[in-house]
């Protein structure tokens, strides 16, 4: 599901993670592009809103994560996880605030990189995106974890789903290890792991 937003959000995707029997468990892993087009300033604690809806359009659910930076002119993928049990025919994604400051971080990509990425897909249980987080410096003030978010994408390029945790961020210069679990893996042609500073 590809929507092109003009905003803070720029598209998103989902897919419901299936129970023992299939059937949707009222949970769904996310993916969304977040942009900061503004070249003039950082945006900080972005909070990035999902809306939950049901076949008739009504609202079933809202669940709110706070991104912590995306850097002036700069641009991110993230993932969650949302619904707690709950089933929903539709996803909305929305930024509902965000507050500004001057452009003091570097962009993402010259902060952190993920290497050695691979996709561990072939068992039921144990399906996970694995790899290392590198350092190329060191984390603005305040910044002492690392959120790694895979998104996933199908043959059309559009947002299929998304699988994120959060560790310890390496020290400047050094990597750490990770494993991002990933139930219900949908369809999909390609896959990219990146990493942005979290606290």
């Amino acid at each position: 599901m590809l929507h092109a937003l003009g905003g803070p959000v720029s598209e998103f995707g989902w897919c419901s993670t299936p129970g023992k029997s299939y059937l949707d468990t009222g949970e769904y892993q996310y993916s969304v592009i977040l942009q900061n087009p503004n070249a003039s300033y950082d945006l900080r604690d972005i909070a990035l809103e999902v809306e939950g809806k049901d076949a008739q359009g009504a609202t079933v659910f809202v669940q709110e994560e706070v991104v912590p930076l995306i850097p002036a002119g700069d641009t991110c993928s993230y993932a969650g996880k949302v619904g707690g049990g709950i089933y929903a025919a539709s996803l909305a994604f929305s930024v509902t605030g965000a507050t500004s400051s001057d452009p003091s971080a570097p962009k993402i990509a010259d902060l952190l990189a993920v290497e050695n990425a691979v996709e561990n897909i072939g068992g039921t249980n144990d399906m996970n995106y694995a790899g290392q987080v590198k350092a190329l410096g060191g984390l603005p003030e305040g910044f002492d974890k690392v959120k790694v978010c895979v998104v996933l994408r199908d043959k059309g390029d559009v947002l299929a789903a998304g699988y994120s945790v959060v560790i310890d961020a390496p020290a400047a210069g050094e990597s750490v290890p990770f494993t991002a679990m990933a139930p219900g893996v949908p369809q999909h042609l390609f896959w990219e792991a990146s990493a942005i500073p979290w606290k």
